[in-house]
Order: structure tokens, then C-alpha cells, then sequence
């Protein structure tokens, strides 16, 4: 098996130097630079993706419940009924403003639909503004029965590095309150 890497230099800025947001978007993140990102990932969604080529195990997958027990306490679904191809590392310091360019691209894969959306919501919560423009742009995928787990996928993912990786700690939830009830 061989991999090839192709760099190209990017003179736009990244969106946030971190991956969750800690300041209130930039200016240039307005409403066109939204719709340019959900048509891009709209029609991300289209390309095949190589056989087997997935963002997430589905071992993964069935540990989620390690990671988020109130959801297997609840008894949550977890499968994933739509795969599709996603950038699937899309937070916030590797998007691109003035002009939209998405970074970092090793990871592309078939994901869960909404996947990407999700990860920008997830990291996007310290910023509740951000987070509400996600969750209206992203409505359509994040506010269904599909879309779900993508959001739980994230969460688990933050959960499972906030333990190891200070970067992470920060969005980790605290374990005082059940968003399940």
C-alpha cells in the first residue's frame, strides 16, 4: 500500500487556532461563508468513498456507551443508518475564512451523516452564538434521527480525550447533570 501527501499553502486564516472556539467568530464568517460551508459539505456528501474507508469502527461505535453511560442508561440508539463522505476532522482550526478552505484533509472518510456538523457544533458550545448559527445551518441533519449519532459519536470522542488531553478537558462535559434525564 502506498499514501501520498499533497501540501498546498493556504494564505487564509484558520477560523480559530484551536480547534474549539474560544473567542466569537471573525467578522468574515458571515452569511454567505455559512452557505458556501454547507453546500461544500453538501456536496462533500456526494463523493464515494473507498470501500471500508470509515471514520469510525464499529467498534467504536459499540464503546460509545463507555463513554456517555447515561446514554446506554437511557437506551439510546446508536446505530448509524447513513454513511457519507465527510471531512471527518472539521473543527474550527481546520476551516479557513477569507476565503472557506478546509485543512487537513488525512482523515476523510465515510462518517455518520451530519458528522461534521456535529464536530463544529461540539466545538462551537463555548461560543453559544456559534453554536445556535451551527445548529440553524445544520437543522436539516443535526435535528433528526439520523443526525443523532453524529452528535453522540462526538461527545464520546471528546469524553473519551478530555481524560488524556487537556485540550479536550475544556469541552468535556462535567458528569453533574444527565442531558437524558
Amino acid at each position: 500500500m502506498f499514501q501520498a501527501l499533497l501540501f498546498s499553502f493556504v494564505e487564509a486564516s484558520p477560523v480559530s487556532a484551536t480547534p474549539d472556539l474560544r473567542a466569537p467568530l471573525p467578522h468574515s464568517v458571515d452569511a454567505s461563508w455559512w452557505e458556501e460551508l454547507r453546500t461544500t459539505l453538501h456536496r462533500l456528501g456526494q463523493v464515494p468513498v473507498p470501500q471500508g474507508h470509515l471514520s469510525h469502527t464499529p467498534g467504536f461505535l459499540e464503546r460509545l456507551p463507555a463513554h456517555l453511560p447515561e446514554v446506554g442508561e437511557a437506551g439510546v440508539g446508536l446505530e448509524v443508518g447513513t454513511w457519507v463522505a465527510s471531512h471527518a476532522d472539521l473543527h474550527w482550526a481546520n476551516l479557513a475564512h477569507g476565503p472557506l478552505v478546509f485543512m487537513d484533509w488525512e482523515g476523510w472518510a465515510a462518517a455518520p451523516l451530519g458528522y461534521d456538523a456535529a464536530v463544529l457544533h461540539a466545538y462551537a458550545l463555548a461560543e453559544p452564538g456559534a453554536a445556535a448559527v451551527v445548529r440553524e445551518v445544520f437543522a436539516d441533519v443535526l435535528d433528526t434521527e439520523e443526525g443523532r449519532p453524529a452528535h453522540l459519536i462526538i461527545c464520546a470522542e471528546i469524553v473519551q480525550a478530555g481524560e488524556r488531553d487537556p485540550l479536550h478537558r475544556r469541552p468535556a462535559p462535567t458528569r453533574a447533570a444527565s442531558p437524558w434525564g
